[in-house]
């Protein structure tokens, strides 16, 4: 008997319908309803939880095959969330790299001491990127950005590269995420940095 018929079995037997099911579990009552018509196989946190809720053996529920389907299909989708935050980060890492180099920001610069003759000083365009725009105002935090991506990009690819050392992987993996983050938020304020600069 597979899962599905066992699940439904008892949860007939316990006279519960799929939303009180789906209650009790923390989940909706379309995923008890996917479970019985087996269209989808549980997590094993939910196999857990339907396990000691209706006081069975985990290994009575869900045999050694679907276990084995159940581990597969959840590592299929930690590999995928991997590969999309990776490619968020390849892609932020990136943009920063071109922007950052770009004069994007404009400043209305005043020359002095005012020309003979000249009633009012000189007027030029001083034309920065973040890189310059936080460097010229003695802000190493352009810099310090830029440095961060690099290494992060390194990061994400050898997490991407390295799949025969699960160990390596997920500490470049880990590492590579933490590091996302902090840049994400010095990447803002590297931005609003050299933006009030160009005030």
């Amino acid at each position: 008997m597979e899962f599905s018929e066992k699940l439904k079995d008892l949860r007939k037997n316990k006279g519960i319908t799929q939303e009180e099911l789906a209650k009790k579990i923390f989940v909706s009552r379309s995923v008890i309803a996917k479970y019985e018509n087996g269209l989808s196989m549980p997590t094993k946190e939910n196999a857990e939880k339907i396990a000691v809720f209706f006081g069975v053996k985990l290994n009575y529920l869900i045999d050694e095959e679907e276990q084995i389907k159940m581990t597969l299909t959840e590592i299929k989708i930690r590999k995928t969330i991997s590969y999309i935050i990776s490619i968020i980060g390849i892609i932020i890492n990136s943009f920063y790299l071109i922007i950052c180099l770009i004069p994007i920001f404009s400043k209305l610069v005043y020359i002095y001491p005012i020309p003979e003759g000249a009633n009012k000083p000189l007027i030029k365009y001083e034309h920065n990127s973040i890189i310059s725009a936080t460097l010229i105002n003695n802000n190493p935090l352009g810099i310090i950005v830029l440095i961060l991506n690099i290494i992060d990009l390194i990061l994400i690819i050898n997490f991407l590269i390295t799949t025969k050392h699960k160990k390596i992987s997920l500490i470049l993996e880990f590492l590579s995420i933490v590091i996302l983050i902090i840049n994400i938020f010095l990447i803002i304020l590297a931005f609003i940095f050299a933006a009030s600069y160009a005030l």
